[in-house]
């Protein structure tokens, strides 16, 4: 179609002339920002019912007008181009040609107080309508004598995304996750209360359900089938006295009563015929009557399911016919060919047994049908708000998205977004209140929650509530890493000639919106470990905005200004979630390393961490040569080595730590204690009056004291490297490593590699060359590849296939870098 030039002014969108009076409606029949961000809207509708006959025209100028869709009961519809927009004014015009008493109404009550009467006559009533952000349909009525005389339904479209294709899926979105969250919820619980009280849940309700919980239900049905309930039925029969087998009680009391029964044969009673009593196992009971009636039900169900989507009249899914027909199947076997054929028909429904609420199967598929035939009762602020209030869904949207993306690659692990009443299941999403999702990682354990509305009041300034905040605990890091992704429904969309395309080219998220993340960061703290400064808590923080093309967003400063300062702007639409999607994944898989070097650092900050010396080895990891060493070593606070293990070039040292060999001190293997040098004597051995020894008396040995000896938080593990005498490391690697083998790493390079690679299997180990030596060299091993860092160059090495990186490239975007290394070990 062609666009509307941007010079229009306000024109008549729609006319409409009557005998009693004229209705004018006048603005542009077009929004900037649709137009700049070429929105591909459908058709629009205009509907119009009135009480006398009507001449309308709509948007002369606008050549695009479609006609009368269709005319009845005095309701014509007409189609046409898209004519209004949220977020503009219109203006609403009613003259009164005669002597009525004329008034405007509409459901809203701000925009039904705007229109009123002006003039000194009173006969004309006018008003500026604004929409605001409200989608959909909006409906007016022109009251004339306190009657409705004619009534005029508009189309509001969205100006920043597609009507049919984005708004729609937002919708579609928010629907199906709660639902989904909704149903997890109810796997991991009884159900009982959250059950709907009336029974009747739609069949697509039902069909939402069984869909789900179909395969529980079989099991269930079929545990019920190997085990069912049965009572001891009892059959009385009359038989010759020759053919009763046993007799009871039963049979005693019957012939008291018939002694004409009893014939005296040598002063002996003899009966002729007696009672006889059989016991037999009965399963048509009450409890498997409801088994059976229930599998009938959700089998008529399911052909009811059917036969509704047939009438349709549309085209078929076979897939979804096949999968109706099958469950339909599968219940209709159970029924013909177990126990339950030779069940009776459950004609009322008694008081519920203790069968049906606690026997294995029984309790299960009473669960399930209740669940089938009540369905669920959801409540919630989330679905009391307006469908076309698009800001306010939009923010709920982004949230929801948020969960589903990471729900789809890790694990769900508590939710407080659904929860359970009396009333039923009710959603906690709403604004002014707080909720939380938390996720497992299950490459490496660890945990993280995403909040939306999360206050944060105990600040030192004003207290702030970003939309929706990751929040990360990654292991062997004593401080989270909370990153913001505040949804916003705006946009600029750099029209020609303004300040924004000249700073910026294409679309992106307005200004004030970034002022505001580097607001969120900066004024969000929390007390430091010492207790006496603050320290931040935010590592990056990004606006979501409605955009959908992200290849040409790439380019935006707003974009790159990410990789800089983890700060800037994300297209987020339910067709453009790949650059959110992969920016979590980063996040979550980051070595607290990385995370830490996303942000951006106090003026200072980086020379203290480039400031770590990795060739200065002047930590000394010393075994001990029996486990009553240990005791004496940390009572007396020293420890000693033969000078011969120790090269001059090593001293001074500064630090020693010690280590306990499997062999010594079995299940407590490693690194436990470390402390600081105060002084270093060389001294004889028999001068070490500690630990008396007969031998080597004269040979020459270090005595290191220190100061105190200090526990790890985490003790140091062999692994694949065992220390026979002595080995050197500096601090940083002492306190930062898991594994023995990880204090040899020789660089910042390696060791940032290394953790990355860590993080991606359980399987990595550094392969040390020999660590008694001065010099020795270190490779990372990984599932069987080498990978090790040499001239500035990554390198990487499988079988006879050898490749390599850039370090370069890694240290500015390491996770792109360890995504290739990953591809290139998987490669066959």
């Amino acid at each position: 179609m062609a666009s509307p030039l941007i010079g229009y002014k306000d024109q008549e969108l729609v006319y409409i002339e009557t005998q009693k009076l004229d209705l004018i409606i006048k603005g542009k029949p077009y929004h900037p920002k649709a137009e700049a961000l070429n929105k591909s809207q459908s058709n629009s509708s205009i509907s119009v019912v009135c009480k006398e006959s009507y001449n309308i025209d709509i948007a002369h100028s606008v050549k695009d007008f479609l006609g009368v869709s269709s005319v009845s009961k005095n309701k014509s519809i007409y189609r046409t181009i898209p004519l209004f927009y949220e977020n503009q004014y219109y203006e609403f015009i009613i003259e009164n040609k005669g002597e009525y008493e004329i008034s405007f109404w509409h459901q809203n009550s701000s925009i039904r107080d705007r229109v009123n009467a002006v003039g000194r006559n009173k006969r004309t009533l006018s008003g500026i309508l604004n929409f605001g952000s409200e989608i959909g349909f909006s409906e007016f009525i022109i009251m004339v004598d306190g009657e409705s005389f004619l009534e005029i339904c508009i189309e509001i479209f969205p100006s920043k995304i597609d009507y049919n294709d984005d708004y729609v899926a937002i919708l579609n979105d928010v629907n199906n996750e709660i639902y989904n969250l909704s149903f997890d919820f109810l796997k991991k619980t009884y159900l009982w209360s959250s059950i709907r009280d009336n029974v009747g849940g739609s069949l697509t309700e039902f069909f939402s359900i069984i869909k789900i919980i179909f395969d529980k239900f079989i099991i269930a049905s079929d545990t019920v089938i190997k085990s069912p309930h049965h009572v001891l039925q009892k059959e009385n029969q009359i038989v010759p006295f020759h053919k009763l087998k046993k007799a009871n009680s039963d049979t005693l009391k019957w012939l008291a009563k018939r002694p004409h029964n009893l014939l005296m044969i040598n002063e002996d009673y003899i009966p002729i015929k007696a009672l006889a009593t059989k016991k037999s196992i009965c399963f048509d009971t009450f409890e498997n009557r409801f088994i059976k009636y229930t599998l009938k039900t959700v089998a008529k169900k399911l052909e009811g399911v059917k036969a509704n989507y047939i009438k349709l009249g549309r085209k078929t899914d076979d897939n979804i016919i096949k999968q109706l027909d099958s469950m339909r199947h599968e219940i209709n076997r159970r029924l013909e060919f177990s126990f339950l054929r030779g069940v009776g028909d459950l004609y009322t429904l008694n008081s519920l047994s203790l069968v049906l609420n606690m026997a294995a199967g029984y309790k299960d598929l009473y669960k399930y049908y209740l669940m089938l035939i009540k369905g669920l009762s959801l409540d919630g602020e989330i679905f009391k708000v307006s469908i076309k209030d698009l800001a306010v869904l939009y923010e709920y949207w982004c949230f929801i998205k948020l969960n589903s993306l990471l729900k789809s690659k890790y694990k769900l692990i508590k939710q407080d977004l659904i929860k359970v009443d009396n009333s039923g299941l009710f959603v906690t999403l709403s604004k002014g209140k707080k909720a939380a999702v938390t996720y497992e990682n299950p490459q490496n354990g660890e945990r993280f929650t995403i909040s939306y509305n999360l206050p944060i009041n105990v600040l030192p300034t004003v207290s702030q509530r970003p939309d929706n905040i990751l929040s990360l605990k990654k292991h062997r890091s004593k401080i989270k890493y909370e990153y913001i992704f505040d949804a916003k429904y705006r946009i600029n969309p750099a029209l020609e000639g303004s300040s924004y395309r000249e700073a910026y080219q294409s679309p992106g998220p307005e200004e004030d919106d970034i002022n505001t993340m580097h607001r969120y960061r900066d004024a969000i703290v929390q007390d430091s470990i010492q207790g006496n400064e603050f320290e931040r808590t935010m590592f990056g923080a990004y606006v979501l905005f409605p955009y959908k093309d992200t290849e040409e967003y790439k380019n935006h400063k707003f974009y790159e200004s990410i990789d800089k300062v983890n700060i800037g702007g994300l297209p987020f639409l339910p067709s453009a979630t790949k650059i959110v999607e992969e920016l979590l994944e980063e996040l979550i898989e980051d070595s607290p390393e990385t995370a830490f070097e996303r942000t951006v650092l106090p003026k200072g900050s980086y020379d203290y961490i480039n400031s770590i010396d990795f060739t200065n080895r002047d930590v000394l990891i010393g075994a001990l040569s029996k486990s009553e060493q240990l005791e004496v070593c940390l009572k007396n606070k020293f420890y000693h080595i033969p000078c011969s293990e120790i090269a001059k070039a090593r001293l001074p040292l500064r630090y020693v730590a010690l280590y306990q060999s499997s062999s010594k001190f079995k299940h407590n293997t490693g690194i436990y204690y470390y402390g600081e040098i105060t002084l270093a004597e060389r001294v004889k051995r028999s001068d070490i009056t500690e630990i008396p020894s007969s031998r080597n008396i004269d040979i020459l040995y270090y005595k290191f004291h220190v100061k105190e000896w200090k526990k790890l938080e985490t003790s140091i593990k062999p692994k694949e490297l065992r220390i026979s005498s002595r080995l050197y490391t500096n601090m940083f690697l002492l306190l930062n490593s898991e594994y023995i083998p990880e204090l040899c790493i020789k660089s910042k390079e390696e060791y940032r590699l290394y953790m990355e690679l860590k993080r991606l299997s359980s399987s990595i180990c550094v392969s040390v060359s020999d660590e008694r030596q001065d010099d020795w060299s270190t490779n990372i091993v990984l599932e069987g590849s080498r990978v090790s860092v040499e001239d500035n160059m990554i390198k990487v090495y499988k079988g006879h296939r050898y490749y390599e990186y850039r370090l370069e490239d890694f240290a500015s975007k390491p996770r792109a870098v360890i995504s290739r290394i990953q591809r290139f070990l998987r490669e066959e």
